[in-house]
């Protein structure tokens, strides 16, 4: 009763909504079935576009904002086959494992609900779910593809791999039909892992808080493809076949919790939810580029996709992991800088530094203002910063291994980051002017 009496003098003092308190005992008398005081109205239909479910969204570039979604939001789709069992280990309180766990159950399919954990942790809870249980359906984060990967290989190459070991992973994973995977891109060398051992097609799909879940999907072969709308999705880009990300769907947020004036500026003149996201339209598919506030880096007068970036990075043959952002700098607004994970057991050459090495290999496939100009090396075991659903979570990359707070430049880079010479007042600026491939050791 008294957390009652508080819950009811924070909505009055806050200016909510009404709250009326009711005191029931814990030994109160049970009600009268000859006299019945609640009933149940079996004629009433309540509106699926109506208010059904407040859940919060991630907080990757943000505070949390809770999301009021409609009830069709919540709709199963459709009873599935007997046997069918799920695999739910994504945090409920969020809208990929609360639709994965509601949707599984309106559908009549066993759930296998795991404990929330994290990177390799996570991974491991997750394969051994499948090495143990007929899993047949189960949706996938890039990092739990990424980190299930390394489990199985130790970071073999598949071809070294001998058959009987990678027939006895492939049993692990016979019940799916296919493979879904969202919340980033994954790079080419691990979807060609997963894809390589099953035999099964790789669907990629874009999904969202505000968007009440997936709004884009479809198999596709292109690096970042998010695929074509789902039917009842309508989809643009601000610039035509490139842009920010607008989706219109019945599912879609009606209003964010506690900021009716923010809904004004999340939706354009025609209603579509601008996602905040970059994409481009290419070969009759969208093509994610990133997130507008985060993913992108602003060089001069050059503005490139942090994605495109770790894409090339992670083809290296010595680097597994890859992360870029955006450092801000005073004279040249950002440079590129990258955190990567190396392959174990990578033996470096002595006589250059490992960015040196990075951008001489990158030659072929960036342009020089595209390539990193700051390089942070982690070590065997150390994880960058990431939110439970395995994001990167770039402000405090920024700050822990860059030294930038709050958009600040740097003056002095912490001594473990690598630097290539950037041009002194009166020196070339452009670009094609400097190459950074001239390094001491």
């Amino acid at each position: 009763m008294e957390r009652a009496s508080n819950i009811h003098t924070y909505i009055k003092q806050t200016k909510c909504e009404a709250l009326t308190v009711v005191a029931i005992s814990c030994d109160a008398k049970a009600l009268d079935e000859t006299e019945r005081a609640i009933e149940i109205d079996h004629n009433c239909v309540m509106a699926p576009g109506g208010p059904g479910m407040i859940i919060f969204t991630s907080g990757t570039t943000g505070r949390p904002k809770g999301a009021l979604l409609p009830r069709c939001a919540l709709l199963g789709t459709g009873i599935r086959e007997p046997g069918s069992a799920a695999l739910v280990y994504r945090p409920n309180h969020w809208i990929g494992g609360a639709r994965d766990i509601i949707q599984s159950l309106l559908s009549g399919m066993k759930v296998h609900s795991l404990k929330t954990k994290v990177q390799d942790a996570r991974a491991e809870d997750v394969l051994r779910a499948f090495r143990t249980s007929q899993i047949t359906h189960a949706a996938f984060m890039p990092d739990v593809l990424r980190r299930m990967m390394f489990l199985l290989t130790c970071h073999r190459d598949l071809s070294s791999i001998l058959q009987e070991e990678k027939d006895l992973w492939y049993s692990y994973f016979k019940g799916l039909s296919i493979i879904k995977c969202s919340g980033g891109s994954l790079e080419p060398p691990v979807r060609d892992f997963w894809i390589g051992l099953t035999g099964l097609p790789f669907e990629n799909f874009y999904s969202s808080t505000e968007l009440g879940g997936s709004a884009i999907g479809g198999l596709s072969e292109a690096y970042g493809s998010m695929g074509t709308p789902i039917p009842g999705i309508k989809v643009k880009l601000s610039e035509g076949d490139r842009g920010e990300l607008c989706v219109k769907s019945p599912k879609m947020l009606l209003r964010y919790i506690g900021d009716n004036h923010t809904v004004e500026s999340i939706f354009d003149e025609e209603g579509y939810y601008k996602t905040g996201d970059l994409a481009k339209y290419v070969d009759g598919e969208y093509i994610f580029a990133g997130r507008v506030a985060t993913d992108c880096v602003q060089y001069a007068a050059f503005r490139f996709s942090t994605l495109a970036v770790e894409d090339s990075l992670t083809k290296l043959p010595y680097i597994s992991e890859a992360c870029v952002v955006a450092v801000p700098h005073r004279k040249l607004r950002q440079l590129c800088g990258a955190v990567v994970k190396l392959r174990p057991d990578t033996q470096l050459p002595s006589n250059t530094t490992t960015l040196g090495l990075i951008r001489s290999d990158l030659e072929g496939s960036l342009p020089t203002y595209m390539m990193p100009t700051l390089l942070k090396l982690l070590k065997d075991g150390e994880e960058w910063p990431s939110t439970v659903i395995g994001k990167p979570e770039k402000k405090e990359i920024l700050r822990i291994y860059f030294g930038s707070t709050n958009g600040a430049p740097v003056e002095n880079y912490p001594p473990e980051v690598e630097s290539c010479p950037i041009p002194k007042p009166g020196e070339a600026t452009k670009p094609w002017d400097w190459d950074g491939r001239q390094f001491e050791h």
